[in-house]
Formats: structure tokens, sequence, C-alpha cells
């Protein structure tokens, strides 16, 4: 038996002494059937990267009750130890070089400055000439013609690992609303991923589109999902050819604790995208009369694509247009310690309008 299949069978003696087929495994932790039978099995071409190991088997291991970090830590040391080079091989004595004539040198240093111009000049052509997206696209089943998996959202916020063999239906809670995602197009560009969506609410579709790294408000695209004190955030978090991971949450609007707040009144159709303590939120047009909450802890930045478009509001400030018509602005707000007083704070107010 290879020391890998030790680890296969770790986890299949696991699944067996709780009583659990892979179906029922799958089904309690939302993992694709043929994912788990893949660990087990040692198939590991099965995965896009390394990284989906990683998350699978410890998913996978604190399902089981087993210690993720001991599962990991055997996974890759297993891994080093059976690509590695033999020991001998690290601990032979160097025998003597063969001594290379001078002029010989001269003409081998010169054949690979040669290369490597020719080498930059072919990526400097690549650059300027050649399309800078390169893109996949998998192959996917037609959204009615997969299976449905149900996600309940009980806490605030949810994790979770989708396949594209399936849609998945997602419950949450705390709000009684449910709706069917599915994935519809995976492409990679030059820095990014980029992710297509169906949304299923009330017997309506919403196709979405959002990035990597990116942050969509549905409640803000979707108005039947809009509640009254209550906003769903979508994050992509990771992306490969053939599975994303995602982030789902579920929070009121506005927090007691938060310690900047703005209101946006929207007065003009317009474009508006910010940035949220870091966090990165899909840009999108809004029409007139919709209102936005927005707030952070430290800082937030909000670009606006009409200035006459917003009115905007903070507490302790009167109303305020942001700009002239046409024109871009940027509203930035900071929240900075009061030099006089350490226990105190302020918020730093900026208004920018590029040339």
């Amino acid at each position: 038996m290879s020391e890998l299949k030790k680890l296969g069978d770790k986890l299949r003696k696991a699944r067996e002494s709780k009583g659990y087929s892979l179906r029922e495994v799958s089904e309690k932790t939302h993992m694709s059937p043929k994912f788990l039978e893949a660990l087990e099995e040692e198939d590991f071409s099965s995965f896009s990267s390394e990284t989906y190991i990683l998350g699978f088997l410890r998913n996978y291991a604190e399902f089981l009750n087993l210690d993720p970090e001991e599962i990991i830590k055997e996974y890759k040391g297993l891994r080093l130890q059976n690509s590695a080079s033999p020991l001998e091989e690290l601990t032979n004595i160097s025998k003597p070089t063969l001594q290379i004539p001078q002029n010989l040198l001269k003409y081998f240093i010169l054949a690979l400055i040669f290369i490597g111009i020719v080498y930059l000049s072919y990526k400097i052509y690549d650059f300027i000439f050649l399309p800078t997206t390169v893109s996949y696209t998998t192959t996917i089943k037609p959204c009615d013609k997969r299976d449905i998996k149900t996600i309940t959202l009980k806490e605030e916020s949810l994790l979770s690992l989708l396949d594209l063999s399936n849609n998945y239906e997602f419950f949450i809670s705390s709000l009684n609303i449910k709706f069917i995602l599915c994935i519809t197009k995976i492409e990679r560009k030059e820095n990014y991923e980029n992710v297509k969506f169906s949304i299923d609410y009330n017997k309506k579709n919403y196709p979405i589109e959002t990035k990597s790294g990116e942050t969509i408000i549905l409640t803000n695209m979707i108005s039947e999902l809009n509640q009254a004190d209550q906003k769903i955030e979508l994050s992509v978090k990771e992306v490969s050819e053939n599975a994303i991971q995602i982030e789902l949450l579920a929070k009121t609007k506005m927090s007691a604790n938060k310690d900047i707040i703005v209101t946006l009144e929207i007065l003009q159709e317009t474009y508006l995208e910010w940035v949220a303590d870091g966090k990165v939120y899909k840009g999108d047009f809004f029409r007139v009369g919709d209102i936005l909450n927005l707030e952070a802890d430290y800082r937030l930045d909000i670009k606006i694509g009409n200035g006459a478009g917003v009115r905007f509001y903070r507490e302790g400030f009167p109303p305020r247009i942001a700009g002239t018509a046409g024109k871009i602005v940027k509203l930035s707000f900071t929240k900075i310690s009061d030099p006089f007083d350490t226990t105190k704070f302020k918020i730093e107010e900026q208004i920018i309008i590029p040339q």
C-alpha cells in the first residue's frame, strides 16, 4: 500500500465508521460525490488546483471529526516525499567540472544575450499587438438539466463551494426567502475571473455578472428581494474551471455600531461603485428614486458617474448635491483620531472632481 493510499483509507474508514455513504456525505456537506470519491481514491487529477484539493480535504476532515490541520499536514508531507529527489542525489559529492575555454564562454554569453533580446521582443509584441484577454469557457449543462441542492443560511453569513453540475436553492431562514442560483459561465481574463449567474426568484429570472473578489448586493439588483431592514450580499471568493467558492451574507442595512454612515438619494440616473473598508462592491446604474445606505468602520470611497444625480446625507450635516451634471465625482470618508483627544475620533470628508 502506498503512503498516499493510507490517507485515502483514513478518510474512507472514518466515513464508514459513521455509517455514511458518499451520497449522504455529499447531501450534508454540499460537496460533489465525484470529488469525495476522488479524495478517498487519491485521484487528485480530478481537481483543477492544489487550492481545491486542500479546501476539500479540510472540509471533509472537519465533517468526519478528524483534525483538518493534521490531514493537511499529512497530505503535504506525503506529496513532498513522493516528489522530492532521492537522498543519495542530494548527498553525492560533486565531480570535478569540465573547464570551458575562455573564447567559448564569451560566445555562450553572447548567445544568451541574443536569445534574451529575441524573447523580450516577442513579449513586447505580444503585449502590444495581441489581445490581452485570455479566456476559457467551461462546458456547462443547461440550468434546466441539473439537479437542485438546497443550502440553508441559518446565521448571518455562509461560505459555500459550488460545482457546475448542480443548481443551488438558497434558503435564508431569517428572511424566509428562497432563490435558485445557476452558474451559467466562467471566463478567465488576464488578471481576474468573470462569473455569470442566473437567479430565479418568484418565477422570474435575473441574469447577474460579477468578478472574483467583487461583492454584489442582490437586494439592489433584484427589487423583489428588497426588505425594509435587510440586505443580501454575494461575494465570489475563489474560481476554478469547474467550481466556485462564494460567500452569502444577509444582514441589517444599517448597523448601529458603524462609524461611517452615508445615505445616497438618486436624483438622476447614474453609475455608482464603492469600496467599504477595502471591500469592493460591484458598480451598477441606479434609477431615480433609489436610496442607498452605505456604511464602513474606517474608510468609505464612492465613485459617482453623474455628480448632479446624487444627493448625499450624513448625520449632523445638511443634505448636499455631490457635484455637477455629467461630471465624475469621488466621495471619500475616513475615520481619523482627534489630535487633541485620542479617545475620540472624527470623520474626514473629501470631495474629489477629476480633471
